[in-house]
């Protein structure tokens, strides 16, 4: 899906860890020079968890994303809302959604971290454009999700990132750039990282149950197997 973008993709999700997709983003944005990005996500981390495993994956993830490339083509940004005085409330993000240009349009439970694509289990639906209505519907969809976050009318098939970030003087509702600068020290090191956001099971599949294979093996890989 990726890389079939030609001008805009917008993603919505959770968690940005797994560094393929940095990648392939990257290499993207590199070969379509009028291919632009926009990733809203959470800013603020809930629990020692995300403040020190997520949050090190998703630093790394915007490392890789933006390698090389001139300023402009990416923008992460968060939500909030503004209360009456106008002081910011950022807002949850859970969704995990992806939309490429007018064409292709990807919703289900999966995170672009590692243990999504690898280590649970998933489930995902991608919609394709196949005429013009269908096309329509998507563009559609996508604007209104970005409106939904920044509180203005978004037409355009790929919108002006910097607009975006100027919310609406009669909204309460804007994005605002991430900048995960005040994280960097609170994050650990790869080997916490990587146990805690792997893209393989930390116990290995059993053999099948039925076969005589299996006498000596421990209770709790032939319990993980009905668990799972």
């Amino acid at each position: 899906h990726i890389r079939a973008a030609e001008r805009f993709i917008y993603i919505e999700n959770q968690y940005l860890t797994h560094l393929p997709i940095a990648e392939e983003l990257n290499r993207q944005l590199k070969q379509k020079p009028d291919l632009k990005v926009l990733i809203v996500s959470s800013y603020n981390p809930q629990g020692p968890l995300e403040k020190t495993v997520m949050w090190q994956g998703r630093i790394k993830f915007w490392e890789v994303l933006e390698k090389d490339l001139p300023p402009g083509r990416v923008l992460r940004a968060y939500p909030v809302s503004l209360d009456e005085e106008g002081a910011d409330h950022p807002v949850r993000i859970h969704s995990k959604i992806m939309a490429v240009d007018d064409r292709i349009f990807h919703v289900g439970s999966a995170n672009l971290n590692a243990r999504s694509m690898g280590t649970d289990s998933e489930c995902d639906l991608t919609c394709y454009a196949e005429n013009a209505y269908h096309e329509k519907g998507i563009l559609g969809l996508r604007n209104g999700l970005i409106s939904e976050h920044t509180g203005k009318s978004v037409t355009e098939a790929a919108p002006d990132l910097r607009s975006l970030l100027f919310p609406d003087p009669q909204s309460r509702k804007a994005l605002r750039r991430i900048d995960d600068t005040k994280f960097v020290a609170e994050t650990v090191g790869d080997t916490i990282y990587k146990i805690a956001d792997r893209d393989r099971p930390p116990i290995p599949e059993p053999l099948d149950p039925k076969s005589e294979k299996t006498e000596n093996i421990p209770f709790w890989r032939k319990w993980r197997r009905h668990a799972f």
